[in-house]
């Protein structure tokens, strides 16, 4: 309903329905079912008991606070806030991590080190010391991690062979791309929201509802790039087309996350996306 919602948003508001965007989405979806019909399920999911669930709670609330935060700093790199809009301590961090990362990779190359930073490595450090364990967070062998990538790849390996067969690109600037998206996001984005967030949300709630808010988290983070897709139109049609986009791609990259309890998968095909 929220997703018919904002694309009825989108339509009536004169603000054009992202068609090539929601077949990404639906694709991807399709390509989850698939997995989810050629697997096995992984083991049951157990949800958290007594002290496991008070400190899965206060996880959980810590990973909000950095889904927030990388959000914010989001809206500031898509120009949606001005730079006195910073919050004390974190701005002038991220600040710091995208002058080092200019120095390192070039000019407009700061979130190489940004992100990284900001998305995995303080957060995975604080979670630790919550009490999360790396084989609950997407740091495992997985569960049918290989035919995952063989489905859930085969489509945008085809693309991309004929994009260089076919001229359209090198295999030089299309490794380009994937490097620069494992550095900006694939990865990166995959562990906060389905290694992190989709994790502790089963905890607390079941994988069903764990993978429907994961998705719409998901979705609402990139507001930043909802203002720059509707031109700054205003609040209301950024947060419709990011859900109708966005959310739709959280929803079935949370599905191959679900399946198999394994980071590579989602990362790999989170780049590929990203590369097309």
């Amino acid at each position: 309903m929220v997703w018919l919602a904002s694309v009825l948003v989108l339509a009536v508001g004169g603000y054009g329905v992202p068609v090539a965007g929601i077949s990404v989405g639906v694709v991807l979806l399709l390509i989850g079912l698939l997995v989810v019909g050629t697997t096995r399920p992984a083991r049951a999911v157990i949800l958290a008991p007594g002290p496991a669930r008070r400190r899965a709670w206060v996880q959980l609330g810590l990973v909000s606070v950095f889904v927030a935060l990388t959000g914010w700093s989001n809206l500031a790199f898509h120009g949606v806030i001005e730079g006195h809009s910073g919050i004390p301590g974190w701005t002038p961090l991220v600040e710091r991590l995208r002058d080092l990362g200019e120095r390192w990779f070039g000019e407009g190359l700061g979130t190489f080190v940004v992100n990284p930073v900001t998305y995995v490595l303080i957060p995975l450090i604080v979670l630790l010391l919550a009490g999360a364990r790396l084989p609950d967070l997407g740091f495992t062998r997985g569960h049918r991690v290989g035919r995952t990538l063989v489905i859930s790849c085969a489509l945008p390996v085809v693309r991309f062979a004929f994009t260089v067969i076919s001229g359209q690109q090198s295999i030089v600037r299309l490794f380009g791309a994937f490097a620069s998206n494992s550095m900006q996001n694939g990865f990166l984005e995959e562990f906060l929201f389905r290694g992190l967030l989709q994790t502790r949300l089963r905890l607390l709630a079941g994988p069903g509802w764990a993978l429907v808010l994961q998705a719409l988290v998901f979705g609402l983070w990139h507001l930043g790039a909802g203002y720059t897709n509707t031109g700054h139109a205003g609040l209301l049609p950024a947060i419709a087309v990011t859900i109708v986009q966005q959310s739709l791609l959280g929803l079935g990259l949370g599905i191959l996350f679900e399946r198999t309890r394994n980071l590579l998968a989602p990362s790999v095909v989170h780049i590929a996306l990203n590369s097309l």
